[in-house]
């Protein structure tokens, strides 16, 4: 569970699709900024992700960048938008409220002496996310938003347990997320 610093990735795929009339040279960029600030203490965070991509060319509908699910724009659903450019931008505000609480897995101590002894944390987070993707009509979908908030258990080495609950901004639609990981 990240609580400071910043992260970077620069991705760039080359590849060659090939058909019986034609062959084309297929590029696929994608660029990933996070920066984790702590607030007051390492137990309160924020977490702020940046990321876009652009693909060079036309490419097959499984082959294009896709919003919708709990990695990109909670609250919509799964791969909901699809595209040859997106850029999305994600905020939220994590929360520690207790750590350090033992294992249940304890319980099975008398069973198995050599079971280590495991603690893990809980807490909370607030989010929002927006987003928008480049539709083969040469146009874009429009910035979509969500708000949401979700309730975080952190277990050793770094699993993420979360459950999210999220909504569009302009909707009445609710998606609930359960996942071992965070979003980013």
């Amino acid at each position: 569970n990240t609580s400071r610093g910043l992260y970077v990735l620069w991705q760039l795929d080359l590849g060659v699709s090939r058909s019986t009339q034609t062959s084309r040279t297929l590029i696929r960029s994608e660029l990933d900024l996070r920066r984790y600030i702590p607030i007051f203490s390492s137990s309160s965070v924020l977490a702020l992700n940046l990321k876009g991509g652009v693909i060079h060319h036309q490419v097959p509908y499984f082959s294009r960048f896709k919003m919708g699910g709990s990695y990109s724009l909670r609250g919509f659903p799964l791969d909901r938008y699809s595209g040859n450019a997106y850029y999305i931008g994600r905020a939220e505000f994590r929360q520690i409220v207790k750590s350090d609480i033992p294992s249940p897995m304890q319980l099975f101590k008398a069973f198995s002496p050599d079971l280590e002894e495991y603690r893990f944390s809980v807490g909370f987070v607030l989010f929002t996310d927006f987003g928008d993707l480049w539709r083969d009509d040469l146009s874009w979908w429009g910035v979509r938003q969500n708000v949401g908030a979700g309730l975080r258990a952190i277990f050793p080495p770094n699993v993420v347990g979360s459950l999210d609950i999220a909504t569009p901004v302009d909707s009445d639609h609710i998606a609930v997320y359960l996942d071992l990981r965070q979003s980013f």
